[in-house]
C-alpha cells in the first residue's frame, strides 16, 4: 500500500466520459492528473478553467519519455498515434506524463502509484508495456464515488455502481473513525475497491458493479 495513495492520469476520452460532478469532486481535484495536451483537447469543456488546476505540463523530461515510448512503436503501427488521420495526438503523452511522475515520486518512501485512466486499447497496451496500471472510465468513476460518498442516482457513468456510499458505514474505519481512502485492485472475480484506513489498513472491500452483473 502506498502511503500517498494514487495519481490518476486521464486521456481525453476518459475525461469526457466522467460526468461534470465527478470532475468537480474533491477526490478528482486532489488525485487526477491531466496532461497539457489532453487539456488542450478539452478546451470546449464548460469546466475547462477549473480543470486547468490539474494540468501536468509537457516538460523536457516528459518529452524524453515520449521519445522512449515512440521508439517502441513500429513505424507502420498507427493504433497509438496517427498524425495523418489526426488521431491520438495526446495518447503517447498520457503514458509519458505517468512515467515522468512515477520516476520523480519513486525517490520518496511510500510514493503514490501512478495509474492511467483510459478505455483506449492501444494506450492500455503501451501503458502496461511500461508496467503502469490502467483503469477504464467506469472503474475510475466508481473510485471517485467511493471516496466522495456519491450515490448512483447522482449520475452514474455507464453501468450503475450499485452502492449507496452515503448509506454505508464501510467508508469509516471502525477503530479510529477516520475516512477510508479507495484503492482499486483486480480480484480474481473482477474489479474491486479496497477502502483503506491510513492507520489501520484495509477496512472493507467493495464490488462497485455488483448490481450490473
Amino acid at each position: 500500500m502506498s502511503w500517498f495513495g494514487q495519481r490518476y492520469v486521464l486521456d481525453t476520452n476518459a475525461l469526457s466520459q466522467l460526468r461534470r460532478h465527478r470532475r468537480a469532486s474533491e477526490f478528482f481535484r486532489e488525485h487526477a492528473v491531466i496532461p497539457a495536451e489532453v487539456l488542450h483537447e478539452a478546451q470546449g469543456f464548460p469546466d475547462f478553467d477549473v480543470l486547468r488546476a490539474n494540468i501536468y505540463p509537457t516538460t523536457s523530461k516528459v518529452l524524453d519519455w515520449l521519445v522512449t515510448i515512440m521508439a517502441t512503436v513500429p513505424a507502420e503501427d498507427t493504433k497509438l498515434l496517427d498524425l495523418y488521420a489526426n488521431h491520438g495526438g495526446a495518447d503517447p503523452l498520457v503514458v509519458a506524463c505517468a512515467l515522468d511522475g512515477k520516476t520523480q515520486d519513486d525517490q520518496f518512501l511510500g510514493a503514490p502509484e501512478w495509474i492511467i485512466v483510459t478505455s483506449d486499447a492501444a494506450v492500455r497496451t503501451k501503458a502496461e508495456e511500461f508496467s503502469l496500471r490502467v483503469l477504464n472510465s467506469a472503474e475510475f468513476a466508481a473510485v471517485i464515488d467511493a471516496a466522495d460518498g456519491l450515490k448512483p442516482s447522482q449520475g452514474p457513468l455507464l453501468p450503475r455502481t450499485g452502492i449507496s456510499y452515503k448509506e454505508s458505514s464501510s467508508r469509516t474505519c471502525a477503530q479510529c473513525g477516520r475516512d477510508c481512502m479507495p484503492e482499486p485492485f483486480q480480484h480474481e472475480q473482477g474489479f474491486r475497491i479496497a477502502l483503506t484506513c491510513p492507520e489501520h489498513g484495509v477496512h472493507s472491500v467493495l464490488d462497485p458493479f455488483a448490481d450490473s452483473q
